[in-house]
């Protein structure tokens, strides 16, 4: 699957967090980063990961590699964060099965956008389709925010990525026919996931698409 927001909801700060795997661990994910300007200027508040750029012009776009762990980046310009998931073989792998053929492996390459802090929410209606076998909500939120998913509070601790952010990552029941609610306390970002044998998918949970940055200058 693969998504595209307007340029104009692009922001100039984002969590980036890896995806809840089928295994509720965090193998990894594949990151890009997008310039929208010329003569972007970024930043990285929390640690700086391999690879990642100081700088971008518009149309530019740096491929981070596998990254394991969560990161801030904060840029003087408006631009993108795109997060690839990886493939089954490497997210729910089976030690009996080297060369990667089970046929129970749950996961599959997926696209999804990171929402920038500027878009945040503060309550979400979103969807997880029951007929996947698992699904996780991954919660970007400032360390002492309540949350309420389907009107029960969530009671799990945030690990901590930077400037008083953190992740909580929940675990999703069949809801009503696969439809949820979340409320926090204060804005918070919503990615979606979920995995089935071979097949993934991940997504915003929702974001408030203001516009809120100059479209691209047009093509030279």
């Amino acid at each position: 699957e693969e998504s595209l927001l307007p340029a104009e909801t692009f922001g100039k700060h984002y969590f980036v967090t890896p995806p809840t795997g089928p295994n509720g661990d965090t193998p990894g994910h594949i990151v890009r980063i997008y310039g929208n300007f010329d003569g972007t200027n970024l930043s990285y508040p929390s640690g700086m990961p391999a690879g990642a750029p100081t700088s971008l012009n518009a149309g530019q776009w740096v491929d981070l590699g596998v990254v394991q762990g969560s990161f801030e980046v904060e840029a003087d310009q408006a631009f993108a964060v795109a997060t690839f998931q990886l493939g089954g073989s490497l997210v729910d792998p089976d030690p009996s099965d080297p060369n990667g053929t089970n046929p129970e492996g749950r996961g599959d390459p997926s696209m999804s956008y990171m929402t920038a802090v500027e878009q945040y929410r503060t309550k979400y209606v979103f969807l997880a389709p029951s007929n996947y076998d698992l699904s996780y909500a991954d919660i970007v939120m400032p360390m002492d925010t309540q949350l309420e998913l389907d009107g029960a509070s969530v009671n799990v601790a945030a690990t901590a990525i930077g400037s008083g952010f953190g992740v909580v990552r929940v675990g999703l029941g069949p809801g009503q026919q696969g439809a949820h609610i979340l409320t926090a306390s204060a804005p918070v970002g919503l990615q979606v996931i979920g995995y089935g044998r071979y097949t993934s998918y991940q997504y915003p949970g929702g974001m408030n698409l203001k516009a809120i940055a100059p479209p691209p200058d047009p093509p030279r």
